[in-house]
């Protein structure tokens, strides 16, 4: 499984990402932006048209097939939880739903060592204790470098916390994924 966080500078960095991503990439993606509440099914859509993989927003009790990227919609939190995706509409954290902490943690525990983390560009701190815990259950998390993000707080905040195993400069990002999955 790979997860992925992202907020401000992140759709058109994880746009670059996934668009060189085969279809038949091996694994399923969960994907978690911060953007405005309203634009999340446009969101889905745009980037569903922007590279081979199948990309939709998530459901209750779903699960992202191979080859397939699920978005958290705009107000909910996703999380795994008994093998399931789970929409949660519980308080925001750090102002923030979806929380990709909620994800990344979730995830860490459901996946250990079969569970691939990818933190952008973003403000702020959300995702660093999720990256933190991605690794300690021996996931593999990358981070997008300084230099190729808009703003460097995310994984910024993750590598204070030891949360990363690799940081990556966005063109080198899709090809690790391949690597990681054994492509």
């Amino acid at each position: 499984m790979v997860v992925i966080g992202a907020s401000t500078g992140g759709p058109q960095a994880v746009k670059n990402v996934l668009k060189e991503l085969p279809a038949d990439f091996p694994v399923g993606i969960v994907y978690v932006q911060h953007t405005e509440t309203s634009v999340y099914g446009q969101f889905a859509e745009w980037l569903n048209h922007q590279t081979d993989l199948a990309v939709r927003l998530a459901r209750n009790d779903d699960y992202p097939s191979d080859g397939e990227v699920l978005v958290a919609p705009g107000g909910h939190h996703i999380l795994f939880r008994g093998g399931k995706l789970v929409l949660e509409d519980t308080p925001p954290v750090m102002n923030i739903r979806p929380c990709v902490d909620y994800l990344f943690m979730s995830a860490a525990e459901q996946f250990g060592k079969r569970l691939i983390g990818l933190i952008m560009s973003g403000m702020g701190s959300d995702g660093a204790r999720g990256c933190q815990e991605i690794v300690a259950r021996g996931g593999f998390m990358i981070a997008q470098d300084k230099e190729s993000s808009v703003i460097f707080g995310m994984a910024r905040a993750a590598a204070e916390r030891n949360g990363v195993s690799l940081m990556l400069p966005l063109d080198k990002i899709s090809d690790q994924l391949k690597d990681l999955v054994s492509y």
